[in-house]
């Protein structure tokens, strides 16, 4: 007889249980302490933002604002699909490695079949990059961090043969063009990141795959008591996340109008920081899609500003860092308190 578990997200993984006999003060601060624990992000939203009216005044421009969200729209996308994979209990080093070999091969199709199937074929990159990672986790029973960080040094290598170490530019006036289309004024990466959003928050909240992945992350051995298929659930998180990784290289090599096999280095650092920034927790089982979209808010707003201030790059790593790092530090300090 299988075990009936709760697969609501607000109970799944939450790690929270009732106590009783407190008194109206503690219950109080308690309060407060939830809030913060779980509404700061919105304060650093808050902060970051009136930060950013100061040193650099134009940011709130339309125009500006604009080409922030065309800027960052392959790291939202990314994150999208992390947001999702971390809830599972998963975790994935690899995105980089899928980004830059999608790209390359998108690149190099653009000229030699219609654009259209150059697309579906950089998709289907994606695909067989993360069923390659989800059958090193799931079936090899390697460890995420070793399993994802070894396929994401293949892929990447893959991305440097097929390409020739050299960047490929393609011929092709249309590959340029995706990045430029307007749709009723709205450029057409914006539009792909709002839908790739709104589907992941569907996902999430309004389906069974989305309970699933709260069950996975929050407990893995109920959620198999209980007859969830767990490896699958889980191998899907890491395909989910190399199709995004796909999507996001061809908006990126179509706005840069070239692709080679550098391209998305830090790309996994960057969404790991966005989504747990936003208060997905590294511990599985946590986390809400509308947090992702403040964590991304944050992320692009300090991209931008570091760009427009000519602040060196590896200033804006070290500056990253820094912040995933606390992040994670946060995480930590809560699960442990929880």
């Amino acid at each position: 007889m299988q075990q009936q578990i709760d697969t609501r997200p607000e109970t799944v993984g939450a790690g929270r249980t009732p106590v009783a006999g407190r008194t109206g003060q503690q219950r109080v601060s308690f309060s407060f302490r939830a809030a913060f624990r779980d509404y700061g992000m919105l304060w650093l939203l808050g902060l970051t933002l009136a930060v950013t009216a100061v040193v650099y005044p134009n940011f709130f421009t339309p125009i500006n604002l604009q080409n922030v969200l065309v800027q960052n729209t392959p790291l939202g996308i990314v994150a999208v699909a992390v947001t999702l994979l971390l809830i599972a209990g998963g975790l994935d080093f690899s995105p980089a490695g899928t980004f830059a070999l999608s790209a390359v091969v998108f690149a190099l199709m653009a000229d030699r079949v219609p654009l259209g199937l150059a697309l579906i074929i950089a998709l289907v990159t994606g695909l067989l990059c993360g069923l390659l990672t989800a059958l090193a986790v799931e079936l090899l029973r390697v460890t995420d961090f070793i399993a994802t960080l070894g396929t994401g040094s293949i892929l990447g290598g893959l991305a440097f043969l097929i390409s020739g170490s050299s960047p490929v530019i393609p011929e092709n006036l249309e590959f340029s063009r995706i990045s430029t289309t307007l749709i009723l004024g709205i450029p057409l990466p914006i539009i792909v990141l709002a839908l790739v959003l709104a589907v992941g928050w569907f996902l999430l909240e309004g389906t069974v795959f989305g309970r699933w992945l709260y069950v996975v992350g929050g407990n893995r051995e109920a959620g198999r008591l209980a007859g969830v298929n767990v490896r699958v659930v889980k191998a899907s998180a890491f395909v989910i996340v190399a199709v995004a990784a796909a999507l996001a290289s061809v908006l990126a090599s179509s706005r840069l109008g070239v692709a080679q096999g550098g391209l998305g280095g830090n790309l996994a650092l960057d969404a790991f920081t966005v989504v747990i920034i936003g208060g997905t927790s590294m511990f599985g089982g946590e986390g809400r899609m509308w947090r992702t979209v403040v964590g991304f808010a944050i992320i692009a707003s300090i991209n931008n500003v570091f760009d427009a201030l000519a602040v060196d790059s590896s200033w804006q790593s070290v500056a990253k860092g820094a912040i995933l790092v606390c992040a994670v530090a946060l995480d930590g300090l809560a699960h442990r308190r929880r």
